[in-house]
């Protein structure tokens, strides 16, 4: 949308309606979500426990995790202190 439209935009014209939004929960595996939001067409996930909505979850959210834990030393990570990178790149096919 031309930026000039802005001024006569409304939210619901470029908002996705709820059903046909992802929803996950808390405790879902970040490997399987990273691939639910892969497939998705906007990338992004409503995070609710139940009928109390938790937070937001998009693809970039999933790929900063993956590069700080990357970047950890490898024995934070071999104590498991943080997700291995591993799992969750494999489900990208890299």
């Amino acid at each position: 949308m031309p930026r000039g439209e802005w001024e006569h935009r409304r939210v619901r014209e470029a908002m996705t309606p709820v059903g046909e939004t992802l929803v996950m929960e808390p405790g879902r595996p970040l490997a399987d979500a990273l691939s639910d939001l892969a497939g998705s067409p906007v990338g992004r996930a409503l995070v609710c426990s139940g009928d109390r909505l938790d937070g937001l979850l998009s693809i970039t959210d999933v790929a900063r995790v993956v590069e700080l834990r990357s970047a950890e030393p490898d024995g934070a990570r071999a104590s498991g202190a943080g997700m291995a990178a591993e799992p969750v790149l494999g489900k990208l096919g890299r």
